[in-house]
């Protein structure tokens, strides 16, 4: 039977099952965490994965009744080409587990700033979420390593009927040279997909979800056909 089928099917017996009883204890009381962790520590995290020399992490966020994840692994490309890649927000649907529509809103600006739309696609019958984020690109001319930041800036556009708009988003990734068309990647957030989702659910669809777009990620991001360039990035060797 084919996975995306599997997955349909599992949503639908979990969500009749957490009908059954209350859709989950909201942390209530517990002020939410808006800082992310030091992205180079791992203490706090739980390794849930580690396979195909992808580690994922997951540790409970204040103030919320979602996990926080985090994501590391090695892309054999430059720097210049993964953020190229990454920043191609139109070509999300075509790597990006469960992504429906992506494109810019406003451009970067002098500050390598922007914000940027992302509809991810939902079984029935839970909903499709949108994500309105800003983003902003840094680099640091001594070690190379470039950060990109995201944040909610979901008031820039109107909600649309039947689509959840997601109301939290706090996201970081590092691209960290190691070599030569050799870069880490970590990838660490916190997100709030709004709406009814049980948060078992959600954490439970971490593994499938997110580890399948860092695999498709990194074939993506490799591939000859896909080579991409900054050219205000610096890389390993210049």
């Amino acid at each position: 039977m084919p996975t995306a089928t599997l997955r349909k099917i599992a949503f639908i017996l979990l969500i009749s099952i957490s009908s059954l009883s209350s859709i989950a204890q909201s942390a209530k009381g517990e002020t939410y965490l808006n800082v992310l962790p030091d992205a180079y520590n791992n203490l706090g995290w739980e390794l849930m994965l580690n396979k195909d020399d992808v580690q994922i992490y997951t540790q409970p966020w204040p103030g919320s009744d979602f996990v926080a994840i985090k994501g590391v692994q090695t892309i054999n490309a430059s720097l210049s080409n993964i953020l190229a890649n990454f920043t191609d927000i139109a070509a999300f649907p075509e790597w990006v587990q469960d992504a429906k529509e992506g494109f810019v809103i406003t451009p970067f600006d002098k500050t390598n700033s922007r914000k940027i739309y992302l509809r991810m696609s939902l079984p029935w019958p839970l909903e499709d979420r949108d994500i309105i984020s800003g983003q902003k690109v840094t680099q640091d001319l001594h070690t190379k390593i470039i950060k990109i930041t995201e944040w909610y800036e979901g008031d820039t556009l109107p909600k649309n009927e039947g689509v959840i708009r997601v109301p939290r988003l706090n996201t970081e990734f590092l691209l960290i040279p190691k070599g030569k068309n050799v870069t880490q990647v970590i990838w660490q957030g916190h997100n709030d997909p709004g709406g009814i989702i049980p948060p078992f659910l959600v954490n439970w669809l971490i593994e499938d979800v997110f580890f399948t777009s860092m695999i498709t990620m990194k074939h993506r991001f490799e591939a000859p056909q896909h080579q991409k360039s900054i050219s205000w990035v610096l890389n390993f060797e210049d």
